[in-house]
């Protein structure tokens, strides 16, 4: 008895993650509707996630917005907050920038 509820128990969380799994894998198939109606924090966190797992999407951050350019030649900018500001700081290795 004790194994079958373990087993039930291991079921339900490997459905569990693969439904959270696949829902990321739709918000990242099509990057250019997964950063509309986003605020300035997520839209942060995507373009730190995106450096490493979408190398095609280039993101970029000014003094006011932070902007995305998309493989499609599509762009996107999300405003940041007034109150805030956003130090972005380059890698030097042997250069800072492409």
């Amino acid at each position: 008895m004790k194994m079958r509820k373990r087993s039930v128990l291991l079921i339900a969380i490997c459905l569990c993650w693969a439904f959270f799994a696949s829902a990321g894998e739709v918000k990242h198939s099509q990057p250019e509707a997964a950063v509309e109606g986003i605020g300035a924090g997520e839209a942060i966190d995507l373009a730190n996630q995106w450096r490493w797992t979408h190398k095609d999407i280039t993101s970029y951050v000014t003094s006011h917005e932070l902007f995305f350019e998309f493989p499609s030649g599509e762009m996107a900018m999300i405003t940041l907050p007034k109150n805030e500001m956003f130090v972005s700081i380059a890698p030097y290795i042997t250069y800072t920038h492409r």
